[in-house]
């Protein structure tokens, strides 16, 4: 395993800052290391967390339920019994009948109910669907939101990796125009070339010192976007090891490519899901006009202190019928199925969306492979024009200008061919992520590189 992975352990043990010395960094592991660290995507697994721990609340609900209630009362005066002397015409006599306590002064009460709901309606079983396709929901969400991490951090990788491309650019014109300025100065002294000749290199010399200084700086910056985006901090920036492929396939058609990801989608998938949803919450608020019915079941478990008057246990069937509630399930059906209407806009409007974000990229694509193709041409020339300026001016036959000129043609070129490749992979990448696929084709990448 990589120093990088090692790494990676202990930024998620220590926190979410890390220091480190430079090592190699892959692109892969540049995705895997913002997958994990970024915030949001943390907080809309927490989300899903929430929703399963509603459903099992919901799912309780129907269960049976047992209490046991313990009590102690004491009264100021015991209630009595009293009944009024009995008359007695026959026998001329009459019977009175001491009064009798109903109750002790001092009562202990404990008793064992047990409660199951028979029949809700339908209530607890579209609660059930609505929380499992809020999770579905919650699910596709989140993988949206990871690819669209991973295309951000692929963006932000790849510019750092063209950032570096072209301060190597830089580098190697500067190192040429060096070699042509010490060149002109031992010709001049030859006698072989006008003064003007030297003061021309020097002059293209201190431009291209100030180019690579600025391309280097671009490298600065692109590799610290990268880190922020990463939401890691390294003391030294890593060394990029993944280079532009240039050269990856895409074998589908066009129209065979849209299909594709309108099946496989994570935020189609989203919205699919909301969809069942709001099927779901207006069966719901229709199930709310339905009775509820459910058994009980109480047993008094100490009965010494209790009155006379209470039972020893009960069983029986509760049942309650909604008669009026002013409108409020309706209200609430008509609610869900508004906005099981607005979603059904709201998918129009993904799916041309994705229409356009494919044909973009894939045209983009189309357009840089045929870009690469046309600057490794031009590279070719450049080179070609190079060689025989150096030479012509080395017998005296060419100019100074003319070498300049064309080292700054095939810089140009090199730095055109860089592009085509940067647009070529970020094409490629981009029609990965809106099929939902980039973070599965990056993690082959890490398993290669593992």
């Amino acid at each position: 395993m990589k120093r990088w992975n090692l790494l990676l352990l202990a930024c998620m043990c220590l926190g979410s800052v890390c220091t480190a010395q430079a090592d190699t960094l892959s692109l892969s592991e540049a995705v895997g290391t913002a997958l994990i660290f970024n915030q949001e995507l943390a907080a809309a697994r927490a989300d899903i967390a929430v929703a399963a721990a509603k459903l099992q609340q919901l799912r309780s609900q129907g269960r049976l339920q047992a209490g046991l209630d313990l009590s102690f009362t004491h009264l100021e005066t015991a209630p009595l019994l009293e009944v009024p002397p009995i008359d007695i015409p026959l026998l001329h006599t009459s019977i009175t009948l001491q009064p009798f306590a109903l109750s002790k002064q001092d009562m202990l009460r404990s008793s064992l109910s047990l409660q199951k709901v028979l029949s809700t309606g339908g209530r607890i079983e579209y609660g059930e669907a609505q929380i499992k396709e809020a999770v579905a929901a919650l699910e596709a969400r989140v993988e949206a939101k990871a690819d669209e991490i991973a295309m951000s951090t692929v963006k932000a990788y790849l510019g750092a990796v063209l950032a570096q491309r072209m301060a190597e650019v830089a580098e190697q014109a500067y190192r040429v125009v060096e070699r042509h300025v010490s060149q002109a100065e031992a010709v001049f002294k030859a006698g072989m070339v006008p003064r003007y000749e030297v003061i021309r290199a020097q002059t293209e010399l201190a431009n291209q010192d100030r180019r690579r200084l600025d391309a280097h700086n671009q490298v600065d910056l692109a590799l610290n976007l990268l880190q922020d985006f990463m939401g890691v901090t390294l003391e030294e920036p890593p060394v990029l090891s993944t280079s532009f492929s240039g050269k990856e396939n895409m074998d589908e058609e066009l129209e065979e490519m849209i299909r594709s990801v309108m099946q496989s989608s994570p935020a189609i998938k989203a919205l699919q899901a909301r969809d069942r949803l709001y099927s779901a919450a207006a069966a719901s608020a229709r199930a709310e006009r339905r009775p509820v019915i459910g058994a009980a079941i109480g047993l008094e478990l100490y009965r010494e202190d209790l009155p006379l008057t209470t039972p020893e246990g009960y069983a029986g069937i509760v049942a309650r019928f909604p008669i009026l509630d002013g409108g409020l399930s309706q209200a609430r059906e008509a609610e869900q199925l508004a906005l099981k209407e607005r979603n059904v806009a709201d998918m129009q409007r993904l799916q041309n969306g994705l229409r356009l974000e494919v044909k973009k990229y894939y045209f983009d694509l189309n357009s840089a492979r045929k870009a690469l193709q046309a600057a490794d041409k031009a590279v070719e020339l450049a080179s070609e024009n190079l060689r025989l300026a150096t030479r012509r001016f080395e017998v005296g036959e060419g100019t100074s200008i003319e070498k300049v000129d064309a080292v700054l043609a095939l810089s140009l070129a090199v730095a055109n061919r860089e592009q085509a490749c940067y647009q070529y992979d970020l094409s490629y990448y981009g029609l990965r992520k809106a099929a939902g696929r980039i973070r599965t084709e990056l993690d082959g990448g890490m398993k290669d590189n593992g």
